[in-house]
């Protein structure tokens, strides 16, 4: 579970092809996880396989490549938006979230109010 704020960010460092998937190495400091703990990297949860010296791996399968961004964007020196799992320990701000994707959606139209932008 996420509240959906971004703590940190990371830098892409790795990219293998595994099966229909890939294989990522995330370059980031002071994140506190282990093997077998979901991050969420840019909005989607991911579960790393394994850390060392602030590089973790990950594994994005082939039906998440085609729900986000990953199977069109994914490249290596690209910066990623980070949250790490939710803990009732600390401030809870936000919204809880899965950081599961169920669906995908287009965006027709992008309109400026203000300082805001609206999506339609």
């Amino acid at each position: 579970m996420f509240t959906g704020i971004i703590e940190k960010t990371g830098i892409i460092e790795k990219i293998k092809t595994r099966g229909k998937g890939k294989e990522i190495w995330i370059k980031a400091e002071n994140i506190s996880i282990k093997k077998g703990d979901s991050l969420n990297v840019d909005g989607v949860c991911l579960t790393c396989e394994e850390f060392s010296n602030n590089m973790y791996k990950f594994y994005i399968s082939d039906t998440t490549l085609k729900a986000t961004k990953f199977g069109k964007v994914l490249k290596k020196g690209m910066i990623v938006n980070i949250e790490e799992p939710l803990s009732l320990s600390k401030y809870l701000g936000g919204h809880i979230l899965q950081g599961h994707v169920d669906f995908v959606g287009r965006i027709r139209k992008i309109r400026k109010k203000g300082e805001e932008f609206e999506f339609l």
